[in-house]
């Protein structure tokens, strides 16, 4: 179990350990959690592709993402997920038995400069260790004029709005975890992670820094989830 009382834990071995033992029921719970919303919200990323090669960051088991992009007819393109959980990638690759899954550090990853039109991860930026590093590897394997997609929880800005998400975190969330995952613990972690994840205005200034363009954020369900869009 990752300790939380002197702040999130961001080592990659303890945190992919922990994906790795609630792998069994992570869309379950998840699904279950967001009370459905988590499939809407990945669709609306899949709605941002077009035709190209795809590099899906986090990809967990490659829920939704994978399904949904070819489902828009773009499997003559290549479509690679990437995930530092060798369970999830393995859960990932019996599921769509004709895509590309592979183990791999977000930090460091290993494709070539200028490989893919788009990049995406969603609700699995917080969990990498440094957010620059991973910035600076997606827009180096970015093709120019290719496009970076992040979809992740925010802290909401209305006190009101984050009171009541709060509120639901903290009581509801361990109840359904307690019940359906095989680690209740981790969604501690998902909770505290929410909370220490940089403001909005933070992540945009560190993707310009890094060297993307055109960086827009906008806000889903009362800005309890964000969706950033850059360009190279």
């Amino acid at each position: 179990v990752i300790s939380i009382s002197m702040g999130v834990n961001k080592d990659p071995k303890l945190i992919a350990a922990m994906f790795g033992r609630v792998v069994k029921r992570y869309d379950l719970t998840n699904t279950l959690l967001s009370l459905g919303m988590d499939i809407v919200w990945r669709k609306k990323v899949a709605k941002e592709l077009e035709k190209g090669d795809i590099l899906d960051l986090c990809t967990g088991t490659g829920e939704q993402l994978a399904i949904s992009y070819f489902l828009k007819g773009n499997n003559e393109y290549i479509f690679c997920g990437l995930d530092f959980c060798f369970p999830m990638v393995y859960r990932a690759r019996l599921k769509y038995q004709d895509l590309f899954f592979i183990t791999g550090d977000a930090t460091q990853l290993p494709f070539e400069n200028n490989s893919f039109h788009y990049l995406t991860v969603s609700f699995g930026i917080r969990n990498i260790s440094s957010i620059s590093a991973a910035f600076r590897e997606a827009k180096r394997v970015l093709r120019k004029g290719g496009k970076f997609i992040i979809l992740e929880f925010s802290n909401p800005r209305s006190k009101i709005v984050r009171f009541f998400f709060n509120t639901y975190m903290k009581t509801f969330a361990p109840i359904v975890a307690k019940i359906f995952s095989s680690d209740p613990e981790a969604y501690n972690y998902l909770f505290e992670s929410i909370k220490e994840f940089p403001t909005q205005e933070k992540i945009v200034q560190n993707l310009y820094n890094v060297g993307f363009k055109g960086v827009t954020c906008s806000t889903l369900n009362l800005g309890t989830v964000t969706l950033y869009k850059a360009i190279t």
